[in-house]
């Protein structure tokens, strides 16, 4: 080979092997290079991935809602058109009888419900059969009422061998009554239909009876004791002969442990295996009575000192404090592991765990002189002018019972909620119950004990009157209007303007005759300076009567704010509004209350409804723009209309179905527990039309009280046609198309919102019972595809028993929950406020497959964005299927021109616009999202990343959604990628920690650092 070829050979091998190097050398720096940007030794390598999946988590997010428990008004008058309010009560049938229904007084006192409304009112009762169905059992009008009366008197024969006894003790065991007589004779079994026997074992003469709870066991003067197992027959216990001592018993007590008695003078004994041994008490002191049940015996001394024993020997006292020191017991009685003492001045000690003291019943008239406990709790006593009184333990008061014109001279114990009385000689037993008088006559065996009973009365005042011994005749607790001077009186009329009442207002006497409302708060709390204010009211004269010249109509805000009003002349004999406007300055602020006064001088009567005190320009909504505009933006899911009361405490008919400034106020308490009447709007039509404009669906509450006519008049209402009653009332106030079409859903909670019902039974049946009052409406079919029926009931069972398609829960989460504990991360906290929510929950054993629904979830404390979206999104509320934030209003009308408007102000502000910001996400299915522990060992893990932050996705016609937030109190890092899919396009949305939008990146199929400041979050969009 030459040299040449051999120089080209080597050449050639060479260049080969350099090309190979370097290709070699390329490929490895590019390699590592990806390594460097991606893999194990790159910048992101530390961090954990996130990314979207395909796979669901079988279960529904329906977004998040509001629950407007108040929705405030402009107005700064409360019940400007003197409307109406119904209040509700619940009792439980005790018996009844051709046109009266029976109650427990003590239930009906405790009620509270006002007797002297009751004439006129309507009465519904309502049983539960064996199959726990709720059926209407009857309705009628009350037209009288007794609130306490000897009912089912039965008179006792005691009678026997031509012998009249005088009983002056009785004793009850099991269903029997054992009776004492003045002659020393036991009689057995009193009660029965079979004629009473003494006991005919000898000739001895009793002493005292008691009962341990096993036995009656009675004792002879001679220490002799008797025992019946029965509360019939007797038998002698053996035992050495007690009258060798010479003493003579008085009286007798008997627990599980032993029995005692009390010796005539003064010494206590037990008696134990035949035998009877002295029992020695603190010096000084002198047993005078004793009374026992089978677990304590008592005994009272003379100078009121209560000792307190379980075996007989070791006594305790009991500390009366100065309740003896002035008076003196009299007789000793027990009851349901409790002592009674009755005192020499008619008061009553009861002693059980505590010691409390009842007075009702002392003094000079109604002073009670005998008593005893029925065995279902009712205190009855005799009193010295020979009646017969009920004692309420919860009101320290009296309640006097009809007798039939019966004297009554003494109270026994008796059984079966029945008492005994003595009366002239006999001896008669009676039950004591409240008594309804009905105007329409009770079907047979239509009602029966134990029964629900629900009336409804007017909780307004008709009228007022100036006393003549006073000017000021001040508004009784549930009204906000005062009226002054001699003469003048008020009363709620028909003849109204709108609603269904106004005021007429009178004067009989040649002076002011004033109608006045005090406002609630300080002039700077009702008034924004610089802002215009207007005064109007609608007036009308009365055929027949004297009209006043002039009405003079001003506030009063004393030296501060000065006298802003308006004169009225010109009466006529129609409605006219007459108003004035006015400009708050910086003169008329101040801390000073401000009053409201319509006036005339002399005699004359004129009607005054419809009253405004408010900003000149509101449109046409009593809303503030403030308010209305914040939650129109927000557009919830759903607003839960909880303002309206209906079926609840203090519903207002006449506003509901109103639609112009008819607010009759409602009852609100603050957070130190004060309760005031402020003016909200509680308008129906209002209410819905908040609910459209905000593209929102309406939550109804239907509360324990609902009829079918209520049932019946609301959708006839949301579905009639102008053929219908309330469908022209719908289109009078200006909405034509029904409601029904204008929604959705239509969500219907059936809710115990008055604490009606006592069990499980009662909460299921009644959901099912106003489901089917829904069902059977003739507009049901209208509405029977949007309508989604929930459960609000509190289950102790832990299942709901009603037919609903889903069960509700309410939420209390606060900010500072668990802070004590500083190791617990936000998400941590917040995961187990949901399980505590989720295991409260009952299991749904009917219905769809819905998850539970969040009523009411009420926010404490301050919460970022980010905390925002995760209270509402994460996967602790997984089970959630929709959450309705609480909304607090501040009732401060100088604070309704921004977010002020809401109690919490800017939290408010967050809250509704990270509503307005997860809209469209709302109705998606919750996915799986891919979150991987970091590729470099000792990097962050997926745990400990999903400890601070969430991260969640969602599926929704097409789109999908992760929203990510950083809830902890550092910066948090993360890479994200498209995970390989195709896509349309795709946004990553940052917001601050007050929910501003920071700025808009593109998901890319690289992975890319994001980084979350405490508080931020980022919303990830995908089109696919």
């Amino acid at each position: 080979m030459s040299r040449l070829d051999r120089f080209r050979f080597g050449n050639f091998r060479r260049r080969k092997f350099a090309t190979i190097v370097i290709i070699c050398i390329s490929v490895l720096l590019f390699s590592l290079s990806i390594l460097i940007f991606f893999g194990v030794f790159g910048f992101r390598a530390e961090l954990v991935s996130v990314a979207f999946t395909e796979q669901s988590e079988n279960a529904r997010y329906n977004g998040v809602g509001l629950n407007l428990d108040y929705i405030p008004n402009v107005n700064l008058i409360r019940n400007p058109s003197f409307e109406k309010e119904s209040s509700n009560y619940s009792l439980t049938v005790v018996d009844s009888n051709v046109k009266s229904v029976y109650f427990s007084p003590e239930e009906v006192l405790q009620s509270g419900i006002d007797v002297s409304r009751a004439t006129g009112a309507p009465i519904r009762i309502v049983s539960i059969d064996a199959s726990g169905t709720m059926q209407l059992r009857h309705e009628g009008i009350i037209s009288g009422f007794e609130s306490a009366s000897l009912g089912q008197i039965s008179g006792i024969d005691l009678s026997g061998e031509g012998e009249n006894y005088n009983i002056v003790k009785t004793c009850t065991f099991q269903n029997t009554v054992t009776a004492l007589t003045d002659s020393g004779t036991v009689l057995a079994d009193i009660t029965s239909d079979q004629l009473s026997k003494a006991y005919d074992g000898g000739n001895v003469s009793f002493a005292d009876i008691c009962c341990n709870g096993s036995m009656i066991i009675a004792v002879t003067g001679d220490g002799q004791i008797f025992t019946s197992v029965d509360g019939k027959t007797f038998l002698e216990l053996a035992g050495d002969d007690f009258s060798e001592e010479n003493y003579s018993v008085m009286a007798c007590g008997a627990t599980a442990n032993c029995i005692t008695i009390l010796t005539a003078d003064k010494k206590i004994y037990i008696y134990e295996s035949g035998e009877y041994y002295r029992v020695d008490i603190p010096a000084g002191l002198i047993p005078v009575m004793m009374s026992s049940d089978a677990n304590d015996l008592l005994v009272i001394c003379e100078d009121g000192t209560v000792l307190r024993s379980s075996n007989g020997l070791v006594y305790s006292v009991v500390d009366t404090q100065d309740i003896y020191d002035e008076r003196s017991p009299e007789q000793v009685i027990n009851s349901e592991e409790r002592f009674f003492i009755l005192n020499d001045d008619g008061s009553v000690t009861v002693i059980g765990d505590d010691v409390s003291f009842l007075s009702g019943t002392s003094g000079d008239k109604d002073k009670a002189v005998s008593l005893t406990v029925t065995d279902s709790g009712q205190i009855v006593a005799s009193t010295t002018d020979k009646a017969v009184v009920l004692i309420s333990e919860a009101t320290d008061s009296i309640i006097n019972i009809s007798s039939r014109k019966m004297s009554v001279d003494k109270v026994y114990e008796g059984v079966n909620g029945k008492l005994l009385f003595s009366s002239d000689g006999s001896v008669y037993m009676a039950s004591v119950l409240s008594d309804f008088t009905l105007e329409n006559t009770i079907p047979d065996d239509s009602i029966s004990s134990g029964d629900l009973c629900m009336i409804e009365t007017n909780n307004s005042y008709t009228s007022l009157e100036v006393d003549e011994s006073s000017q000021w005749k001040t508004a009784p607790e549930e009204g906000v209007w005062d009226i002054y001077g001699q003469g003048t009186s008020l009363v709620l009329t028909n003849d109204c303007q709108d609603g269904s009442y106004a005021a007429r207002l009178s004067g009989t006497t040649n002076n002011q005759h004033l109608l006045s409302q005090k406002l609630p708060g300080s002039i700077s709390d009702n008034f924004i300076k610089d802002k215009f204010y207007k005064i109007s009211v609608n007036l009308k004269s009365v055929k027949g009567s004297i009209v006043p010249e002039t009405i003079k109509v001003w506030l009063d805000g004393g030296s501060t704010f000065g006298t802003e009003g308006m004169k009225c002349s010109n009466i006529k004999n129609n409605y006219n509004e007459y108003s004035t406007v006015f400009v708050v300055n910086d003169l008329m602020e101040g801390d000073g209350g401000i009053r409201l006064n319509i006036s005339f001088d002399g005699v004359g009567t004129v009607l005054i409804d419809h009253i405004y005190v408010g900003p000149d320009s509101i449109g046409d909504s009593d809303i503030p723009e403030s308010f209305s505009e914040a939650v129109i933006a927000s557009s919830p899911e759903a607003i839960r209309l909880n303002n309206l009361g209906i079926g609840s405490n203090g519903f207002s008919d006449g506003v509901f179905w109103g639609v112009t400034e008819l607010s009759s106020g409602a009852t609100y308490i603050d957070d130190n527990g004060n309760s005031t009447q402020v003016s909200d709007v509680r308008s129906l039509e209002k209410s819905l039309r908040l609910v459209r404009d905000a593209s929102s669906d309406p939550w109804f509450v239907f509360g324990s009280y609902m009829s079918q006519e209520q049932v019946s008049d609301i959708l006839a209402y949301m579905c009639g046609s102008v053929s219908s009653v309330y469908g022209t009332l719908r289109i009078t106030n200006g909405t034509a198309l029904p409601w029904s079409r204008q929604f959705e859903k239509i969500y219907i909670e059936i809710a115990d919102t008055d604490d009606c019902f006592a069990s499980d039974i009662q909460r299921g049946s009644y959901v099912d019972y106003v489901i089917g009052m829904i069902t059977r409406s003739e507009y049901y079919i209208d509405v029977k595809d949007r309508i989604v029926f929930i459960d609000g009931m509190r289950y102790d069972g832990g299942t709901m028993l009603s037919s609903a398609d889903a069960h509700s829960s309410s939420m209390v989460f606060s900010s500072y929950l668990g802070m004590e504990n500083r190791d617990k991360s936000f998400a941590t906290r917040l995961s187990e406020a949901y399980e505590e929510i989720r295991t409260i929950a009952p299991r749904v054993t009917s219905g769809g497959d819905r998850g539970e629904f969040i009523s009411s979830l009420d926010l404490v404390g301050s919460f970022s964005f980010a905390q925002y979206l995760d209270i509402v999104m994460s996967d602790s509320a997984y089970f959630v299927e929709m959450t309705m934030i609480n909304c607090p209003i501040s009732f401060k009308h100088s604070s309704y021109s921004d977010y002020s408007v809401f109690a919490r102000g800017e939290e408010m502000k967050t809250a509704l616009e990270m509503m307005g910001l997860i809209k469209d996400i709302a109705g998606s299915e919750r996915m799986f999202t891919n979150i991987t522990d970091s590729m470099r060992e000792g990097g962050q893990s997926a745990a400990d990343f999903l400890d601070k932050c969430s991260a969640v996705q969602f599926d929704r016609d097409g789109d999908s959604y992760i929203v990510i937030t950083n809830t902890s109190d550092t910066m948090q890092q993360f890479v994200m990628y498209n995970g390989a899919s195709s896509y349309q396009s795709s946004s990553v949305d940052r917001y601050s920690v007050t929910g501003t939008h920071l700025n808009t990146k593109t998901l890319t199929n690289s992975y890319r650092r994001y980084s979350l400041q405490p508080g931020e979050s980022i919303i990830v969009t995908l089109d696919r």
